[in-house]
């Protein structure tokens, strides 16, 4: 949406109307934003009726093993949709700022598609928090929040202030990039090539390194004790509902301490695995 203008060389001639700089910006920005949300809010719609045509009206199997009823599911799952935006936005500001700052289309499109994956692979590097959160793509785990037995919701919070985060300083970023080009005399129809394209790949790629090396800063998000307190119960309710689902009505008190005892001791030795690699990984 930006860097067309820079390749058609119709800067000029789109300034010249009856419009600010800064009235171009924000509707080219909030067209986009009107695509993501659009996009969003179509796979929303086919999921749900995807859900309804296959499964039909049962009740939905939560994060913690606990059956939600089909009309708070419905409710959830809309939520749910409604978390995934403000990410998606995020993304979107990202790909506005890479078309600004390069004038190239392909590096707007398949440079925020890299990046995306980037995030994803910086998710599995380390065990600290403080970068985890930071990432765009951790915002989209904030719906996890709404499928448990006791809602957490600092996770979703968090999710929430750093995509608005990053809307705020990618658009500010390429607004302030636009607003000092000069599109005027020899400039006009100029496209900046690639060689800003290579400057942008190698800082990405130094700033990459830089957040792999500070994966394990903060406190470590996976331990044997969270493992416990949370596989645990969750255990006992998948059992519950197998037994259920068998033909074999039973009761919490039922289900023994042996299932609790299995359920601990894998906990146990996930969590001792997971301290062992962190500490190599160290």
């Amino acid at each position: 949406m930006f860097s067309s203008e820079d390749r058609h060389g119709t800067w000029m001639t789109v300034l010249t109307r009856a419009c600010a700089r800064r009235q171009l910006f924000a509707g080219k920005a909030l067209a986009a934003a009107a695509l993501a949300a659009q996009t969003v809010a179509l796979l929303a719609i086919s999921s749900l009726a995807a859900g309804v045509v296959l499964i039909g009206h049962q009740p939905l199997v939560g994060l913690s093993g606990s059956l939600i009823g089909p009309g708070r599911a419905a409710v959830l799952v809309v939520a749910s949709w409604l978390v995934v935006i403000l990410p998606v936005l995020g993304f979107a500001s990202l790909a506005a700022l890479l078309s600004v700052a390069t004038r190239n289309g392909i590096v707007g499109v398949l440079g925020t598609l890299v990046a995306a994956l980037t995030m994803q692979l910086l998710g599995l590097v380390g065990t600290g928090t403080w970068v985890h959160a930071l990432l765009l793509s951790s915002a989209f785990d904030g719906w996890h929040a709404l499928f448990t037995t006791q809602p957490c919701y600092s996770q979703l919070l968090i999710g929430s202030i750093v995509s608005l985060a990053w809307i705020v300083a990618c658009l500010g970023t390429a607004w302030a990039l636009l607003r000092r080009r000069d599109f005027a005399g020899a400039a006009t129809g100029r496209r900046a090539g690639w060689g800003t394209s290579m400057r942008i790949v190698l800082a990405f790629g130094a700033l990459t390194a830089a957040l792999a090396l500070a994966g394990s800063w903060g406190p470590v998000g996976v331990t044997a004790t969270r493992l416990t307190s949370s596989i645990g119960p969750t255990f006992d309710n998948l059992t519950l509902l197998q037994q259920r689902l068998l033909g074999h009505p039973v009761g919490p008190a039922s289900i023994g301490a042996s299932s609790r005892t299995a359920a601990g001791a894998r906990v146990q030795a996930s969590g001792r695995a997971t301290t062992g690699s962190a500490r190599s990984m160290r």
